[in-house]
């Protein structure tokens, strides 16, 4: 298990939007671990061709699986409405030593689309 700087930066390019956080975490085997600003718990599990993306609160749980120029089923449980059909249709997915950069589109119910990019930089904490 190592401490490391993350660096994480979603944009909601449906919305014009983006979230930025810088925090540590933890980079455990095949997972990176951390805490975002607004407290929001995410996990990222490294897989040889595709990434899953957990992100959790007291409001929701999102579960992203990406695989490239593929469509797969994800969960979104919001904590008061229930589970939401949800499909992930990734674009691009580039996975390296340090850096993981993710544009997919996220359909809700079938008919609500938004685009993401989700870029994430980490290293050492020193």
């Amino acid at each position: 298990m190592a401490k490391i700087l993350v660096t994480a930066v979603l944009e909601n390019k449906t919305d014009n939007k983006f979230f930025s956080t810088e925090t540590l975490g933890i980079l455990e085997s095949n997972k990176i671990k951390f805490i975002d600003e607004n407290k929001v718990t995410v996990i990222i599990e490294l897989k040889e061709n595709n990434i899953v993306i957990t992100r959790r609160c007291d409001d929701y749980e999102i579960i992203l699986p990406f695989n490239t120029n593929n469509k797969t089923q994800g969960t979104y449980l919001v904590k008061n409405l229930g589970n939401l059909r949800m499909e992930v249709e990734t674009t691009k997915l580039l996975i390296d030593n340090a850096n993981l950069d993710v544009e997919y589109t996220m359909i809700l119910d079938g008919e609500t689309k938004s685009d993401f990019r989700y870029k994430v930089i980490y290293s050492e904490n020193k």
